[in-house]
């Protein structure tokens, strides 16, 4: 099984304090959703509870909760509190925390994946163009914020990355999306992880995240999927060097 995303990431002194502590919260969660203290369906603890639970700060617990309902482990719906997926059964938990899907394309190349992930992820942005709603605009908006914030810091950029994308997949409110969207991150991230930090590779990343959500809120649906599929091949070519 491939090494998870959620496990932890190397990042900067400044802020290896502040992952450990997101991870802490992943990590419980992830925990007492494989021992059935959290069952499928379920609501999550309050954030008020969780940061009294782990002694950390909302940042923090929002953080780690953004990072499970990228991975499709959590739901999360705006002005509700997140419940585990009732599609968990889904899931496969290792020991050390990591979540992979039992969607079998595990076995087939990368390159065949990722074809895949360009020809679903470009239909979800026409999609989005067309049929995103004001709280998906918002949610996009604030995961670009934390993607530029991020630039210099190649760890975390990959972590808003997946974030920004994570909601593309969420937009057409079909439980399989998502599911498939962290099956991609499980399967390509070690990959991802192996590239060298390059922050001019980050910002023209950015940039191309930006003119997708651009597009997307300007509801032109041929652009938006020009962008992204320019932003997809581009991405491609950055990464496949390390294989």
């Amino acid at each position: 099984m491939c090494e998870s995303f959620i496990a932890g990431v190397k990042i900067g002194d400044m802020t290896r304090a502040k992952a450990s502590a997101k991870n802490q919260v992943i990590q419980a969660l992830v925990r007492s959703i494989q021992e059935g203290a959290l069952k499928a369906g379920e609501k999550l603890p309050t954030e008020r509870d969780l940061i009294k639970q782990f002694n950390v700060s909302r940042s923090v617990v929002r953080e780690a909760l953004s990072i499970l309902s990228a991975y499709g482990l959590i739901q999360s719906n705006f002005g509700c509190r997140p419940v585990v997926n009732p599609r968990y059964d889904f899931f496969q938990v290792s020991r050390d925390h990591g979540v992979n899907l039992n969607l079998n394309i595990s076995g087939f190349d990368v390159s065949q994946i990722y074809e895949t992930r360009v020809l679903i992820e470009t239909a979800l942005v026409r999609f989005a163009a067309i049929h995103a709603t004001k709280t998906d605009v918002t949610k996009m908006k604030d995961m670009l914020l934390k993607n530029r914030r991020s630039i210099n810091r190649s760890s975390n950029f990959y972590e808003t990355d997946v974030q920004f994308h994570a909601v593309l997949y969420e937009i057409p409110q079909n439980p399989i999306f998502p599911l498939i969207h962290s099956n991609y991150v499980n399967l390509l991230f070690k990959y991802w992880r192996l590239m060298p930090d390059n922050i001019e590779i980050n910002k023209a990343n950015y940039n191309d995240h930006k003119n997708i959500l651009e597009a997307i809120i300007d509801h032109d649906p041929d652009c938006a999927e020009s962008f992204a599929r320019k932003h997809l091949t581009s991405a491609w070519q950055y990464v496949k060097i390390v294989f």
